[in-house]
């Protein structure tokens, strides 16, 4: 596993669990492909997609 992309998964992360849906969109990539050690995982990768877009959304309201 790649020291650098385990290291982005961890701070994606922790922003993601904030709400910044750039975050959950990459986060969702990084699912999709299997980067940094994360097992490659469809449902999850939606699941961050659609997080992201709603955040996104939610925000544009304000």
């Amino acid at each position: 596993m790649d020291k650098d992309n385990a290291q982005t998964v961890q701070w994606y992360s922790k922003a993601a669990a904030q709400g910044e849906a750039d975050s959950e969109s990459a986060l969702g990539s990084m699912y999709e492909t299997g980067l940094g050690g994360l097992v490659k995982d469809d449902a999850q990768a939606v699941q961050w997609f659609h997080q992201g877009g709603s955040t996104r959304q939610c925000n544009s309201r304000e």
